[in-house]
């Protein structure tokens, strides 16, 4: 239904939690739409390797953690009253259940995107020595 995937979004849009995880994942998308295609094509390491970060600020299982704990609590927070009630016959409907997928799928992202960026930062590493 449409007005739930609005609602869904506007939610997990207004939820401040979501600022941190833009804040957090933009470096590591960047690093695969910036450097990855570099890496790949094995293109001189000094045009990509100063765009990776420091191996202490790339760390998937914090993305993972920080973006779970704090979204689920407040995702769950902010369900309007009106949508609140559950349908147990038809879980589809269930705005509960389509927040909690949508924040997981969005954690596991998350946490891939971040352990991509970390390889790149190992391969950047590797070639330096």
């Amino acid at each position: 239904d449409g007005h739930y995937d609005l609602c869904l979004l506007d939610i997990l849009c207004g939820c401040a939690s979501m600022n941190q995880v833009r804040e957090q994942v933009t470096p590591c998308v960047d690093v695969l739409v910036h450097v990855m295609p570099s890496m790949m094509r094995a293109k001189n390491k000094g045009t990509w390797r100063d765009m990776l970060r420091k191996p202490t600020e790339v760390q998937a299982d914090l993305l993972l953690e920080t973006v779970g704990r704090n979204l689920y609590k407040e995702v769950s927070q902010r369900v309007p009253a009106d949508l609140n009630q559950r349908d147990e016959e038809d879980l589809t409907n269930d705005l509960h259940i389509r927040l909690t997928i949508a924040v997981w799928t969005l954690q596991r992202l998350t946490y891939h995107i971040g352990k991509i960026e970390e390889l790149c930062v190992k391969e950047g590493l590797e070639r330096v020595y």
